[in-house]
């Protein structure tokens, strides 16, 4: 009889309880019906909602960026349209400014005629009252004088080629060369023919002892009423300035005797008569 039967079997049906207990823990599956289960279905879900919602917010996105572009269309336009006319009242008023400076400009012009006017009317009123005109009764031609100076001689036809000769003194001069052999300081013009119709430059030269030019003499080139006119200087017994002038056949000595380069008086009436000669 073997006596150790019951303690084999003990040990046989230990080891069964353990792998039974194995059994039961190893078929768990909790791992895998989770994990198809989200993926087979999950994924579906999810996409279908992320789409709708990024066509949405596409769709969202295009209208603001649509309504955008009008607003900026908009604010252009009224940009635009202000900013023109804002150039245009620029204008406007850049035109008006121009307008009234003209008006302006015209009005200060003819303040200034005006004003010049009047004073050629106030120096003409004093020129009347202080100044004569010399007319030649046979021989064209006339100057104005003024009336501190009197006529104290005047020939006509002299000889043949010594047409004409009128002389002035200041009142004063007079005066005081009443008894003097010199005669004073005057004022004369002398007319000569120019029978051999020379330039004057030439007359001048031919007929040194009516122009007292002399090889020393300086002839300065002027004008008297448009005509080519020659100023020049002499001595003797005293200094003169002298002009002459050639006009029809004619010409036309004129003479400052001054006597002392001093007597800065009487050179300044005679350059002023002769510029005032009408030929």
């Amino acid at each position: 009889m073997p006596p150790k039967k019951t303690s084999s079997k003990t040990t046989d049906e230990k080891p069964k309880k353990k792998t039974s207990v194995k059994k039961t823990a190893a078929p768990l599956e909790i791992n895998e019906a989770p994990v198809s289960e989200p993926k087979a279905v999950s994924p579906l879900t999810y996409s279908s909602s992320s789409s709708t919602k990024s066509s949405k917010k596409h769709g969202s996105g295009g209208a603001t960026f649509f309504v955008i572009i009008i607003l900026l269309i908009a604010v252009a336009g009224v940009y635009a349209y202000q900013k023109k006319q804002t150039d245009s009242v620029v204008s406007k008023l850049s035109t008006l400014e121009s307008k009234l400076s003209n008006k302006i400009g015209e009005i200060e012009v003819g303040i200034d005629t005006a004003k010049q006017q009047a004073e050629e009317d106030k120096m003409n009123a004093i020129a009347d009252a202080t100044t004569k005109k010399y007319t030649s009764a046979k021989y064209d031609y006339s100057f104005i004088y003024p009336t501190k100076y009197k006529v104290v001689s005047l020939n006509t036809d002299i000889d043949e080629t010594y047409k004409e000769q009128i002389v002035f003194m200041r009142d004063a001069d007079r005066e005081l060369y009443a008894d003097s052999l010199e005669g004073g300081p005057t004022i004369s013009f002398r007319l000569y023919t120019n029978i051999e119709n020379l330039p004057l430059i030439d007359w001048l030269t031919q007929n040194t002892k009516a122009s007292n030019v002399s090889e020393e003499s300086q002839l300065l080139d002027m004008t008297i009423d448009g005509r080519t006119a020659y100023g020049y200087n002499w001595e003797g017994l005293g200094a003169a300035d002298a002009v002459a002038v050639s006009f029809d056949g004619y010409v036309l000595l004129g003479t400052g005797w001054y006597m002392d380069e001093a007597n800065t008086e009487i050179r300044g009436d005679f350059q002023a008569i002769a510029q005032s000669l009408s030929l």
